[in-house]
């Protein structure tokens, strides 16, 4: 797993009272310990799109499908040269 690099990581960034009020039987210093350590991982230097989670799904979901586009497209030029 350390030796392979994605093209994207996609962090969707969550505030702690958001993720306590979607996860209200999780442990409050558990999930903001989770938030604070998630937010430092650099995943082998890939490229992060860093999201907030706490807009409307749609637009969440509109920003990830982009992105997977976006990185689709490149690594498909790519392959053709």
């Amino acid at each position: 797993m350390a030796q392979y690099r994605p093209e994207l990581i996609i962090r969707l960034g969550i505030d702690i009272d958001t993720a306590i009020s979607r996860k209200p039987d999780h442990d409050y210093a558990e999930l903001q310990d989770k938030i604070g350590v998630m937010s430092t991982i650099g995943y082998n230097g890939t490229k992060i799109l860093e999201i907030d989670s706490r807009a409307p799904y749609s637009e969440v979901l509109e920003q990830a499908q982009k992105a997977v586009s976006l990185v689709a497209i490149v690594s498909d030029r790519r392959s053709l040269t």
